[in-house]
């Protein structure tokens, strides 16, 4: 026998042992967890995504915001066709209507009733 009839005989050999190996029956739900697990992750990356979005969106709407009080303020200090004693009294009124001096209605009240 030549070296190539040797060779062929190994390989029907290997061929024929793995003809008498049974067939392992797969579990029956692993279909099932393959495709849970993949829905899972698909979930993940879309919420991941709409996570991004708000934070970017969050992040901008805070800049808008953010320019808008500078724009503000700086109009505001930069206007001239106010007096003095107008910026003075608008100032006193911004104090007198968010309570920024330290001063409330209740105290006042509490003041007057000793």
């Amino acid at each position: 026998m030549d070296k190539n009839q040797k060779i062929l005989d190994e390989v029907k050999k290997t061929i024929s042992l793995l003809d008498n190996v049974k067939n392992i029956e797969p579990n029956p739900f692993l279909y099932t967890r393959i495709a849970t697990r993949l829905d899972a992750e698909v979930h993940k990356q879309i919420s991941s995504s709409k996570e991004f979005a708000f934070r970017v969106l969050r992040q901008f709407v805070f800049a808008v915001l953010f320019l808008f009080n500078a724009y503000s303020v700086l109009s505001y200090l930069s206007d001239g066709s106010e007096d003095e004693l107008t910026r003075q009294t608008y100032i006193k009124n911004i104090i007198a209507e968010y309570s920024l001096d330290g001063e409330s209605d209740y105290v006042t009240y509490y003041e007057d009733k000793d």
